[in-house]
């Protein structure tokens, strides 16, 4: 008759066990809760996404979880080394040539006489909506151009889209243009860009007049940016990215209620 394993056996599995789990967390992957949007649709209670490591090689249009100065946030790549970014008028250049960002959403606020709850609910939308003197308000995160589709409803008779950042209040529209420095790579700006450049650590800023500066750049660095451009936790108030500062890509997104 066999004997049933021991306690030193179950020590050893769950001790391998645990350091398997850290390895794969350190090189291959890991789960991470995102954190809420300014609000949070009704029915969603928490966001994960699947961080994968291994792929370290950055991408334009790839969305990215970043660590920069203990903040963590997701965003997506869209300028590499040696790109110059520009958003002119709410258009978005790259290297002087606009170009359509596929993911880029607004909050957008909708005025009406009763609930258009069912409408947003039925395509998915993340909103919030309250009810203020007999009417309702709802904010919405929208693409450019699903707004019409609400704004057409019955009873909706005000659609505002939000042009301010929810972190300092600066305009959305209009932003740079700024270069993203490539290794060895001299990079000259005026003191209107000096709080975008400043962020970096390892680069030696050098005065050259009253209003100049230029440094030479000591590795590559991107240009990340959030989605939904009301919120600019991304390199419009962080300043460009090193690859050091990527904690990995993200593959899957998972929404638990």
């Amino acid at each position: 008759m066999s004997k049933s394993p021991g306690l030193r056996y179950w020590i050893i599995i769950s001790t391998a066990s645990f350091l398997l789990s850290i390895l794969f967390i350190a090189y291959f992957g890991e789960f991470f809760k995102l954190k809420p949007f300014h609000f949070e649709k009704d029915n969603i209670k928490s966001h994960w996404v699947f961080i994968n490591k291994w792929n370290t090689k950055l991408q334009k249009e790839r969305l990215y979880l970043i660590k920069k100065r203990n903040i963590t946030f997701v965003a997506r790549c869209i300028a590499l080394p040696g790109d110059t970014f520009q958003i002119k008028n709410g258009k978005f250049y790259i290297n002087n040539k606009q170009f359509y960002p596929k993911h880029i959403q607004y909050f957008y606020e909708f005025i009406s006489e009763q609930s258009i709850r069912d409408s947003l609910n039925k395509y998915n939308v993340v909103f919030n909506e309250t009810n203020a003197q007999g009417l309702f308000i709802s904010s919405a995160i929208l693409a450019p151009g699903y707004q019409t589709y609400f704004a057409s409803i019955k009873g909706v008779y005000s659609t505002k889209r939000q042009n301010r950042s929810f972190e300092n209040e600066s305009n959305i529209d209009f932003f740079g243009p700024v270069i993203m420095p490539k290794k060895n790579q001299k990079i000259k700006f005026d003191s209107n860009l000096i709080d975008f450049y400043a962020p970096l650590e390892s680069e030696k800023i050098i005065q050259i007049s009253n209003t100049e500066y230029e440094f030479t750049a000591r590795q590559n660095y991107y240009f990340f940016l959030n989605d939904i451009q009301n919120v600019v936790l991304d390199s419009r108030n962080l300043g460009p990215i090193k690859e050091s500062d990527v904690v990995g890509l993200i593959k899957k997104h998972f929404e638990i209620n």
